[in-house]
């Protein structure tokens, strides 16, 4: 079996549903020749991708060593790795900072406008501080006059009892009147700590986690890193934990 013939079993198995692959697999086992092929073609479904199907027909008919058996476990087997792949969804490496030639990076800002722009109910953002940033303040208000509800766990002001000199959520509040804003309280702390995490999470869907704060010089400017994550269970992790610090009462709304 050839490197090409696992190739088109991968790519058949992101293709087709889990039920359909599972079928397929059953309908070839202990089959060869025509019957194979027949078998194949009753079994893809009748939306399934015709050109690709073709290209593996073709490798099954100049590799008789490949039988039904070889095949149905090469599907399950592939089938299994997509599963498993679906469960980190896709990751992009986020820079801010000196570009180099050898390694091609998403900017911080364009991510962090992807996650936003991406949010159909719900939005969560998390940030030590916020400064206003022109196209990251339009993405928030277009968020808003979509009715996405957006929540903000943002570093208290020195005035207000926190570790930053500007009040953030002052500010977003002047501009962002819809959304909830919620602060950390530690009253039995004896060096209380600070809201230092930074990321961003829309309908569980599709989360951003960086270095940066949401400041000018941050996204463009300073050296920062993080990841764009796009499906799998982190997502859906960091909404529901977020929710859940709201939900018993540690972050409280400012």
């Amino acid at each position: 079996m050839t490197k090409e013939f696992y190739d088109i079993v991968a790519q058949i198995a992101l293709e087709l549903s889990p039920n359909r692959i599972t079928a397929l697999a059953k309908a070839v086992i202990g089959l060869d020749g025509e019957d194979l092929a027949d078998a194949i073609m009753d079994n893809c479904g009748p939306n399934c991708n015709r050109k690709l199907f073709a290209k593996l027909l073709e490798i099954l008919q100049n590799d008789t060593s490949i039988g039904g058996a070889e095949l149905s476990s090469s599907l399950l087997a592939a089938q299994a790795v997509a599963r498993q792949t679906g469960r980190y969804g896709q990751q992009e490496l986020l820079w801010t900072g000196p570009a180099t030639a050898s390694v091609p990076v998403r900017q911080t800002e364009e991510a962090l406008l992807q996650v936003i722009r991406a949010a159909k109910k719900d939005l969560f953002i998390v940030s030590y501080v916020v400064y206003a940033i022109p196209n990251v303040m339009d993405a928030l208000q277009d968020a808003q006059e979509r009715n996405v509800t957006m929540n903000f766990l943002l570093e208290q002001s020195l005035e207000a009892g926190g570790k930053v000199s500007v009040d953030s959520i002052a500010t977003l509040k002047s501009r962002l009147p819809a959304a909830h804003f919620h602060i950390w309280k530690q009253p039995n702390a004896k060096v209380p700590a600070a809201v230092h995490a930074k990321c961003a999470v829309a309908d569980g869907e599709t989360a951003m986690i960086t270095s940066a704060n949401l400041t000018d010089k941050a996204m463009n400017d300073n050296m920062e890193i993080g990841i764009l994550l796009n499906g799998g269970i982190v997502p859906k992790q960091l909404s529901a934990h977020f929710h859940a610090l709201i939900t018993e009462k540690i972050i409280t709304e400012a």
